[in-house]
Order: structure tokens, then sequence, then C-alpha cells
């Protein structure tokens, strides 16, 4: 009997513990980014690349996560061909094109903000007071959709 209560109160304590995502039948999931492994990226420890979605290995939707008070690093390109959507989700991007800082020419982006980075340009980018959590999603730029393509010719 004492075996049978202590399995019914693990069922019990399984069934309101489990999240949403337990049930294969849910159809929304959540999960959370704390403890996800990430990699140092542009020479230190003052930002994280954490990726969220894979396509033939290589990720496409990356979390990028960066310290408050970071400076800019030298710019820095992709080379992979693809352009990125970049999604500011909290803080405030310190943004720059070209290959040499020049805080003179940044901008500040906020949360709501969505830049278009095309490929191959150099760009760079740095924290002040508050850190920073962007996503930086990575496609074809022929792969825009019409919307965008407008939007981003104005």
């Amino acid at each position: 009997m004492k075996l049978a209560k202590s399995i019914a109160a693990a069922a019990i304590t399984a069934a309101v513990a489990l999240p949403a995502f337990a049930d294969p039948a849910s159809p929304t999931a959540t999960f959370n980014l704390t403890g996800m492994p990430g990699k140092f990226v542009w020479g230190g420890e003052a930002a994280t690349v954490t990726p969220l979605q894979m396509t033939d290995g290589k990720p496409t939707t990356v979390l990028v996560q960066v310290k408050p008070n970071s400076p800019a690093v030298k710019g820095h390109k992709t080379g992979d061909g693809l352009v990125r959507l970049a999604f500011v989700v909290s803080g405030t991007l310190y943004y720059g094109d070209g290959e040499v800082v020049d805080t003179s020419k940044e901008k500040a982006y906020r949360p709501g903000d969505v830049l278009v980075i095309y490929p191959e340009t150099h760009h760079w980018v740095a924290t002040r007071e508050d850190g920073l959590e962007l996503v930086l999603v990575a496609g074809k730029e022929a792969a825009l959709s019409p919307f965008v393509t407008k939007a981003i010719a104005q």
C-alpha cells in the first residue's frame, strides 16, 4: 500500500510538474535558454552565440548575448553568402558598418528593431549600460519576402 501511494504521488507530481511540451499532442512548446550551450565569440568572453536552429549542420538561427559595457571589436563579416536578419530582443545594439570601429558613425537599435545585414558587409557591435540579446536568422537574399524587400528599398 505504501508503494502504491508513492507511485500515485509520483504520478501526480509528474503530471503537474511536466511542461506543456511533454505532451506530444500539444501544438506549442517552450524552453528555457538558461544553460543552453553557447560559445564565446569575437575573441573574448563578452559575447556568446547559442544555435537555435540548424540547416545542413550549420546554425541558421542563433541567439547572440552580449554583456553590458562591451566595447566594439574590430569589424567582422560573414563569408557564407547569406543575409542576416537581426532582431533586437532586449538591450540596445550599437552598430556600425565598416572594418574600422568609428563610434561617430554608430547607430543605436532598441528592442523590436530589425536590421538586414547583407553578406560580406563588414560591421561591428557594442553595448553600453545594458547588455544585449538579439536573434540572428541567416538565409538567402532571394528568399526575403516581397514586403521585406520593399521595406529595405525605401
